[in-house]
């Protein structure tokens, strides 16, 4: 497609008047171009314009005050794409471009989380991996542990290596987030304020075993005579090789195992897993299971991309009162929130880019009916 084109696909698409061709056509232009590395997402004027963007493709959807919601997470991606193909995406939207000084009080504004976290090695020695230089960090056991120049943690097992019980935490603090592959080749992305524990060879007693608390994306490569267990607070789930998310944050309530490719099993056990709460659950490619607190399991078909939207750069939120916004915005921007008289009950859906700084975030919640203070790293929240 030429310029022309894929401008009149995208008014056509913010306007609603695409068709599901036209609508496919665009979508898979967008992630050709991804694909082709264009986007470049750390350019500091390009963020700002990314949340514009996103504002104008609201109003331009004709979404309702009650429960705002995007069909596609495309809509949004596309626009940003197109500014950066053809450089009018701005154009688009000055229109409907918003002031939130009213309802946002700034002192000084929060830069996003980025990526960084904390290595505890088997000694006790702590290593900050957004401070320490490429390259090997440590040797153990017969395993190398070293930092890639991309910000990966990297484990490779040499022929020397003993199976071990020496056991590694990789953590990340609130606004960070970091990636480790593991000695068998799996990957693992951590979200905010969550850690991954592990034995340095990761194989013992014929299990690839490790223990989740907060959020992470696996993606395990397979190995039939050695499965991957994953533990948390209340369950374990059980793979051979596959991918899938688990958020298993403790003030959300419900932990949610989510699954894009290959099959898990998930049993519920009591907290100091001694105790196992009914059969497993076999959870398929698109379904998502939910543990609540009385132990119990559901499973129901999802759009398994908006799970790991995080890992994305995105926050989703599909129908999320204030307070469910604000805790991930707090573990994104490492902030205290705190709610001064009575919030008005109501929800969100939608999409925003986490690149982005607190108070453009917050700017996208005004039909809330709330206002907000920042100041210093207090996030004040009041009718």
């Amino acid at each position: 497609m030429n310029k022309k084109e894929i401008f009149i696909l995208f008014e056509k698409y913010a306007n609603k008047t695409a068709t599901v061709r036209e609508q496919r056509i665009l979508e898979n232009w967008y992630h050709s171009e991804q694909d082709k590395q264009r986007l470049n997402e750390t350019e500091a004027d390009f963020l700002a314009l990314k949340n514009e963007i996103w504002k104008g493709t609201l109003v331009r959807s004709g979404i309702t005050r009650r429960s705002r919601r995007i069909s596609h997470w495309a809509t949004l991606s596309a626009a940003a794409a197109i500014f950066l193909a053809i450089g009018v995406g701005l154009l688009l939207f000055t229109e409907t471009k918003k002031t939130s000084s009213e309802s946002i009080e700034v002192t000084e504004d929060i830069s996003p989380g980025k990526q960084g976290a904390t290595l505890t090695l088997a000694n006790g020695k702590r290593i900050r991996l957004s401070e320490a230089i490429n390259g090997i960090l440590s040797k153990e056991v017969g395993v190398l542990i070293s930092k890639t120049s991309d910000g990966q943690l990297l484990y490779e097992v040499q022929k020397s290596a003993q199976q071990s019980d020496q056991i590694n935490i990789l953590s990340t603090g609130n606004g960070e987030t970091y990636s480790v592959k593991l000695p068998d080749g799996s990957l693992v992305w951590l979200n905010s304020g969550s850690s991954l524990k592990y034995s340095v060879g990761l194989l013992v007693d014929g299990r690839r075993e490790v223990q989740l608390s907060g959020e992470g994306y696996f993606e395990v490569a397979k190995d039939h005579a050695h499965p991957f267990i994953v533990r948390t607070l209340d369950q374990e789930i059980k793979v051979l090789g596959t991918h899938f998310n688990v958020n298993s944050y403790t003030d959300e309530g419900n932990s949610k195992t989510t699954l894009l490719e290959g099959s898990v099993h998930i049993v519920a056990f009591s907290e100091n897993s001694s105790v196992k709460y009914g059969k497993p659950k076999l959870l398929q490619p698109g379904q998502e299971a939910t543990l609540n607190k009385a132990h119990q399991i559901t499973v129901k078909e999802v759009d398994v991309m908006n799970a790991i939207a995080w890992k994305n750069g995105m926050f989703y939120f599909d129908r999320a009162d204030l307070k469910t916004v604000m805790r991930q915005f707090a573990r994104w921007y490492d902030v205290e929130v705190e709610y001064l008289g009575v919030i008005p009950q109501r929800d969100f859906s939608g999409k925003i880019f986490k690149s982005v700084n607190a108070s453009e975030a917050l700017s996208i919640l005004k039909d809330f009916d709330v206002k907000f203070k920042i100041k210093g790293k207090k996030i004040l929240v009041y009718p």
